[in-house]
C-alpha cells in the first residue's frame, strides 16, 4: 500500500460523440448514452435535415480527474458528407 487516498471522481452524466478519424468533437449529449457498436447517429446541420452519419466503432470511459468529470465517449466513423467542425469544448 502506498498510503495514497483513492481518487473520488464526480460522476456527471455526459456523453461525447467523437470523430475518431478527424480527432474532433461531434456533439455532447446529456446523460450516459451507451449505444451498441454499429449504431448510427444521423447528423443534422442548419443547411440539411440529414447532413451525415456517425457510426459507433468503440466506447471509451474517460476517467477524468479532480477538475474533469467522468465521461463516456462514443468513438465514431463520420461520413464524408459531414462537414460541420466545432472548436473543441471541454464541458
Amino acid at each position: 500500500m502506498s498510503g495514497h487516498e483513492v481518487p473520488k471522481l464526480k460522476v456527471e452524466q455526459r456523453t461525447l460523440v467523437w470523430d475518431s478519424a478527424a480527432e474532433t468533437q461531434v456533439m455532447w449529449l446529456e446523460g450516459f448514452i451507451n449505444l451498441p457498436l454499429g449504431s448510427v447517429i444521423q447528423l443534422h446541420s442548419k443547411t440539411a435535415p440529414i447532413a451525415g452519419e456517425a457510426t459507433i466503432t468503440g466506447v471509451t470511459l474517460l476517467a477524468g480527474d479532480e477538475t474533469r468529470p467522468l465521461t463516456l465517449r462514443l468513438d465514431c466513423n463520420v461520413s464524408a458528407g459531414w462537414d460541420v467542425h466545432y472548436e473543441a469544448v471541454d464541458q
